[in-house]
């Protein structure tokens, strides 16, 4: 009979324990850093979602931030910034457009810092029937129930393009004069002309034509000279696991409204006329992949029918497309569809009735 010492027991229990372990790995712990969606470098394959998700949508309820239907919650200590000013989190408001990376399920979404970015700053230089131009931009009003606006007046506008370009504005706040900015798709003509939403630019690489880009500078008659510019084709990196995008899908598929291009995008169901959030992944070169696309039923968007109502200003501001839909806004679509029982209540001083659900399209690219 061989007998066998406590100490002796106690190495070889110690050494199978080891064994196990090292026959049956332990789950990848989530890497994040405060929530900011901050991590190592991921993996080339595999499950990367552990780099958080991207998100850029409008923001239409509170009690956190819900956005593209996902509830993300902010520390007291979060960072926020409007237009890469810092400001208080008490600043934000339903109908601003954010972009941030969230850590977490889609159930309990935590962010620790959360950027708000308007599509123009500038002047209002005209006034039309249901719109404003303002730098050239065509801004539709018809999801506002402020009207109240005045030529001359300074403003930033918050809102998402359709694929003709027109800013269908989910806020409008007035500033204090000072720099203007523009952002969206860079257009070029046969001519080799640079433009944002039919207004020229001069000082802008053509090599950016297609990609979606922000500006700033001053207007010189029909010409915006550009002092400052950035890229913003690619938001997210590859450290970002998952993206959900708001915006208007073109007919056509692969391009939002916004001059994202998203790969593998399919219009489908959800049309030109319709909101649409995105969800999806990111490369790793930095490429955004849909997933999935489904109609924002949480948004009424204005009837498209009818006669058009905001006019280019003359001989500079006609947005591509318009002579063949019937004007700035003319064309096909309509009121997207609510569902009952959405997450989301309305939301009376925008006049854009919130809520969940949506139409699931196929997946269409992984």
């Amino acid at each position: 009979m061989i007998r066998v010492s406590r100490r002796e027991l106690a190495l070889a229990l110690l050494s199978l324990g080891a064994s196990a372990q090292s026959a049956f790995p332990q789950a990848p712990r989530d890497q994040g850093i405060g929530g900011t969606g901050a991590a190592p470098k991921p993996p080339t394959s595999g499950d990367r979602g552990i780099g958080g998700t991207g998100v850029i949508g409008t923001i239409r309820r509170f009690g956190s931030i819900y956005v593209n239907d996902l509830r993300i919650a902010y520390p007291p200590s979060a960072d926020v910034f409007i237009d890469g000013a810092r400001v208080r989190a008490s600043d934000m408001k339903i109908g601003h457009v954010v972009q941030t990376i969230a850590t977490g399920a889609d159930t309990a979404l935590v962010t620790g810092r959360i950027d708000i970015a308007s599509e123009v700053i500038g002047t209002v230089d005209k006034i039309v029937p249901n719109g404003l131009i303002i730098l050239g931009q065509s801004v539709d009003l018809r999801g506002l129930r402020q009207r109240d606006f005045k030529a001359g007046a300074f403003v930033a506008v918050f809102g998402q393009r359709r694929p003709n370009g027109v800013i269908v504005a989910s806020l409008i706040e007035p500033r204090r004069p000072g720099r203007t900015k523009i952002a969206g798709p860079l257009a070029v003509d046969a001519a080799g002309r640079l433009s944002i939403g039919g207004l020229a630019l001069r000082g802008v690489p053509s090599g950016l034509a297609g990609s979606r880009i922000s500006v700033e500078g001053e207007r010189q008659g029909d010409v915006y000279g550009v002092s400052r510019f950035r890229n913003l084709a690619r938001p997210f990196g590859p450290e970002v696991g998952r993206v959900s995008i708001e915006g208007f899908l073109a007919p056509a598929g692969g391009r939002l409204g916004s001059g994202l291009v998203v790969s593998g995008a399919s219009a489908g169901r959800a049309g030109g006329a319709s909101l649409v959030v995105v969800s999806g992944r990111v490369s790793g070169e930095g490429e955004l992949i849909a997933g999935g696309i489904r109609q924002d039923t949480g948004v009424q968007i204005p009837e498209l029918g009818g006669p058009a109502v905001l006019q280019p200003l003359p001989g500079a501001d006609l947005l591509p497309g318009a002579a063949n839909n019937g004007g700035l806004l003319g064309g096909s679509g309509g009121v997207l569809p609510t569902q009952p029982g959405g997450l989301l209540p309305s939301t009376p001083n925008l006049g854009l009735p919130g809520g969940g659900g949506g139409i699931g399209l196929p997946r269409l690219r992984r």
